[in-house]
């Protein structure tokens, strides 16, 4: 059981960490973001692929 809630307090704070660098990358420039599209790509499907671990 605890295994299980720490677990899932490293899910929530990935969660919180890629949360945040989309947030972040609302406030780059266009050629920034053009640059980066990769990165916020993945990490989208990392958010994606959280929410259904954590869902488990």
């Amino acid at each position: 059981m605890f295994q299980l809630l720490k677990n899932k307090s490293k899910l929530n704070s990935l969660k919180r960490k890629y949360t945040q660098r989309i947030e972040d990358s609302k406030s780059l420039s266009d050629k920034d973001k053009i640059e980066k599209q990769k990165l916020l790509q993945e990490a989208q499907m990392l958010l994606t692929q959280i929410d259904v671990l954590s869902k488990c």
